[in-house]
């Protein structure tokens, strides 16, 4: 049991005084640590200012040779596609097939599993396609096949057995010999 022996207005007095201790103790302490937070901003804030100016100044005067290195293998490839839409234009002109239809109905028999990763045309016999790709299941594959045999625009498939020696994630292989129309 506690006996207040002082005045009730003196140990008000007293209750304020801990609290107003208290309370300035925890705003001076705020204080300091947004000092110290507003501190490190600032050393932030200088370091970044830093590297932005280092940015800045390689943006515009280093790293030429690198820019130059890649305009000119940008330009190598512009030429190289350019190059090649002037072959596909050449055997169009010497040889019109449906050439989108062939290809169209080439990827159309690709199922979920199948991804053609090349189809080149042999330059010097314009009615031959080689295709290569990947199959994640050999039934994947003889499907494909199937379909192709099966198709309006390929007369001969030439599918080597190497291409079903395992059972999945197979790299397939093979020549399509173009119907003469």
């Amino acid at each position: 049991m506690e006996i207040n022996l002082l005045p009730p207005r003196q140990f008000k007095k007293i209750k304020l005084a801990k609290l107003f201790k208290k309370t300035t103790g925890l705003i001076i302490l705020a204080f300091f640590i947004n000092l110290v937070g507003l501190g490190y901003l600032y050393s932030l804030n200088l370091k970044l200012g830093t590297k932005l100016d280092e940015i800045k100044n390689e943006a515009t005067t280093g790293n030429i040779e690198e820019k130059i290195h890649n305009l000119e293998h940008l330009e190598k490839k512009v030429k190289e596609t350019y190059s090649f839409v002037e072959k596909a234009k050449k055997i169009n002109q010497e040889n019109p097939l449906q050439w989108s239809g062939i290809l169209k109905e080439l990827v159309s028999f690709c199922g979920e599993g199948t991804k053609l990763e090349k189809i080149s045309v042999d330059e010097k016999n314009l009615k031959e396609i080689k295709v290569t790709g990947v199959a994640v299941a050999r039934e994947e594959v003889l499907v494909l096949k199937d379909k192709l045999e099966k198709s309006t625009f390929y007369g001969e498939v030439d599918f080597p057995v190497s291409n079903l020696t395992s059972k999945k994630d197979i790299t397939f292989e093979f020549t399509l010999k173009l119907k003469n129309e």
